[in-house]
């Protein structure tokens, strides 16, 4: 675009003559003043504002794009919790009936040894094979606490506000308001 500049100037001065430097007296002032107006206009950019447009552009699709790759992102991690939680929960369950079948196993050797139809040996292998199935309920359970706590943070629940943690907050517009007229320097410190 054009731009047009006006500059003004006023000088005043007062000029001594030899009659009047030899008398004391001052001499007559000069008023000199000036205004000098510009216009400038482009004649040939290259294509440079043009280039900058397109530029500008091509960087707000890229922008577009990037939001829509985390979009899918978000959206893809919290099915894969999701479907992560589900099949831990399938694993309590399996694993919560395995363990009830091998206590009634234990219970039935305990009651087989007792009439000398099974050894010692099977019971402790009976034992063994209840303590492997309690020791993967619990590997289970942690796997459902994990899970669950993954689908909190995919899904933006894992924060402090909605855990109701006893914590000071972050509070944006109080951060602003003392930020917003501050050219340089920093606050008097941090308040809670």
């Amino acid at each position: 675009m054009p731009q047009v500049s006006i500059v003004g100037d006023l000088n005043r001065a007062s000029s001594a003559t030899s009659s009047a430097a030899n008398t004391g007296a001052a001499g007559s002032p000069t008023n000199l003043a000036s205004i000098m107006a510009t216009a400038t206009a482009p004649l040939y950019e290259a294509g440079a504002l043009y280039s900058q447009t397109r530029q500008a552009e091509q960087t707000v699709g890229q922008r577009r794009s990037q939001v829509d790759d985390a979009r899918r992102a978000a959206v893809q991690t919290a099915d894969q919790s999701w479907a992560a939680l589900q099949a831990a929960r399938a694993s309590i369950a399996s694993f919560a009936a395995a363990v009830r079948a091998a206590q009634i196993a234990l219970a039935g050797l305990q009651e087989e040894a007792l009439t000398g139809t099974r050894t010692v040996l099977d019971v402790l292998i009976a034992e063994q094979q209840l303590f492997t199935t309690q020791s993967q309920l619990v590997t289970a359970e942690h796997d459902t606490a994990v899970a669950e706590f993954n689908v909190a943070a995919a899904v933006g629940r894992l924060i402090a506000p909605e855990l109701k943690l006893p914590v000071s907050l972050y509070d944006m517009g109080r951060h602003y308001k003392e930020v917003r007229d501050k050219w340089i320097g920093f606050s008097g410190g941090l308040k809670e």
